[in-house]
């Protein structure tokens, strides 16, 4: 194995997994009836933002107006940047010990600008090698061209590249190029999932 990549949130980085818990994090407080096109305008222009097809300012004022004034668009900013909560412990350890060992790391995620600013920061994000970032890309995993843009820039395929995600059809993705992959369980400590996997993949740390 030569090189393995990792997801940011539910990997490296403990995040909210939906909108109230994001909105309880940021101190707002969503109506009990808000609109349906509110919660579809919040996923459909979060993917946006994720592709670098938006920024945040435009999301939060689409978001708003499809809430019908239930939401300004000061609120949806401080939701959207309350998603991310506390980093894992252990993960950057082990990011820097697979560097240590001339194992080349990667962040391989699904994320906007916004966050990232937040995220470039992490000790186990400034550990890794290399970024394969959605919004400079312009693919999401699980589409097919993120991970052939890995594959490009390392000069890698197959079994010589090892991921870690949260999300099951990431990691079938992964796997239907070859790659080793694992799901992380993002409710139980990664590290030692993480350090489990790689042991079974026969990188001794």
């Amino acid at each position: 194995m030569r090189l393995v990549c990792f997801d940011l949130g539910g990997v490296i980085i403990k995040i909210c997994r939906d909108l109230r818990e994001a909105a309880a994090a940021a101190g707002v407080i969503l109506p009990e009836a808000l609109p349906e096109a509110a919660l579809v305008a919040m996923t459909t222009w979060s993917w946006r933002l994720q592709r670098g097809e938006t920024d945040p300012q435009t999301m939060a004022a689409e978001v708003a107006r499809a809430a019908g004034g239930l939401l300004t668009a000061a609120q949806v900013e401080a939701i959207q940047a309350a998603w991310l909560l506390e980093p894992y412990a252990g993960v950057a350890e082990l990011v820097a010990t697979l560097e240590a060992l001339g194992v080349a790391t990667a962040v391989l995620s699904n994320t906007s600008p916004d966050h990232w600013e937040a995220l470039r920061v992490l000790p186990a994000v400034r550990h890794t090698r290399h970024r394969f970032l959605s919004f400079e890309l312009r693919a999401m995993k699980p589409e097919p061209e993120i991970y052939a843009a890995v594959e490009r820039h390392a000069g890698l395929s197959g079994a010589a590249i090892g991921f870690f995600d949260d999300t099951e059809a990431n990691v079938a993705a992964a796997r239907g190029r070859g790659w080793r992959a694992a799901q992380v369980d993002h409710a139980l400590p990664p590290a030692p999932q993480i350090e489990a996997a790689l042991c079974r993949w026969g990188v001794a740390l």
